[in-house]
């Protein structure tokens, strides 16, 4: 095994427990995934455990994260058009920063989401999503946070015709509308909040996107992205992106 100048071993995955002196930045991932009748055309379920760990020396000091939790996850096919999805999971959310009090966070999240779809082709696809989330932070200041959100996503490939030269234009088309009613106690806008609330804000929260992907030839392809948010009582934000791919 070989180790580093302090004697500090250095290819060992599962020692995170690195001297201050020694630490640059040291990090583990590890995922378990328990399948019952996977690939099975009619249902299917999965219990995952995964666990992602790091520790990174800083100017203003050490700070070390860790993001866990158990997943299980389960789809059945009613008939060929209708099917259902649902995730359950318990996750830790943790965050340890030696110089800065106020980015330290212990939280632990609850999360339920059941999912509906509606597929009659090839071509189309609807699905409608609810999640429920319940967060809490375990350090003496005890934020917490109750989310519900509401999400509709539709995607259409129609099939392309093929021109002269025998090349068939695919398009793709993506949409998704997401409203998301948060209820919020502690600090707003502290770092703490965005960690809890992935960036929204308490109250009410709407997102929304669409996207146009197009095989222009066959080695060319546009993709067009609008993205628009209104968090809160913030003011509304657009975001575009036109991006254009040459393969050779």
């Amino acid at each position: 095994m070989l180790a580093l100048a302090s004697g500090e071993p250095a290819w060992n995955p599962f020692d995170l427990a690195v001297a201050d002196t020694a630490l640059v930045a040291v990090s583990a991932v590890s995922r378990h995934v328990l399948y019952v009748n996977r690939a099975d055309p009619v249902w299917d379920a999965s219990l995952a455990y995964s666990d992602n760990q790091s520790r990174t020396a800083l100017t203003t000091g050490l700070e070390r994260r860790r993001l866990a939790g158990w997943t299980l996850h389960g789809r059945v096919n009613f008939n060929r058009a209708w099917s259902g999805e649902f995730d359950t999971g318990l996750g830790r959310r943790e965050n340890d920063s030696q110089s800065f009090n106020a980015r330290d966070y212990t939280i632990r999240t609850w999360k339920a989401a059941p999912q509906l779809s509606w597929q009659p082709g090839r071509a189309f696809r609807l699905a409608v999503t609810y999640t429920w989330q319940n967060s809490r932070n375990l350090l003496p200041s005890a934020e917490t946070s109750s989310q519900n959100d509401w999400s509709a996503e539709l995607t259409w490939n129609p099939p392309g015709r093929p021109n002269p030269a025998g090349f068939r234009a695919v398009t793709s088309l993506r949409a998704k509308a997401t409203y998301a009613r948060i209820a919020y106690t502690g600090i707003p806008n502290s770092a703490i909040a965005y960690a809890m609330l992935d960036g929204l804000q308490d109250g009410r929260n709407f997102l929304w996107n669409l996207s146009l992907d197009r095989q222009l030839s066959r080695a060319v392809q546009l993709s067009l992205n609008y993205e628009g948010r209104k968090t809160g009582d913030n003011r509304v934000v657009h975001v575009g992106r036109a991006q254009v791919r040459a393969v050779f």
